[in-house]
């Protein structure tokens, strides 16, 4: 549930190659719930599910319109 509010609401975004993105506007060095929970997957890839797999146009959107960059 964290992951999918903090995708809701742009701190973290699925590049092109299928990796997370991390706002830097958000990121907070001296949180370490934030650190731990959300930018420790900075640059990880997700697993992509068999069914009902990620639209790119969706991401490119999200992207583009919703992470804060």
């Amino acid at each position: 549930m964290l992951h999918d509010k903090a995708f809701d609401v742009g701190i973290l975004t699925i590049l092109e190659d299928m990796t997370i993105r991390v706002s830097q506007k958000c990121t907070d060095d001296t949180d370490q719930f934030f650190n731990s929970a959300l930018l420790a997957y900075d640059g990880k890839p997700i697993f992509s599910p068999k069914k009902f797999k990620p639209h790119a146009e969706f991401l490119a959107y999200h992207r583009e319109h919703v992470f804060e960059k």
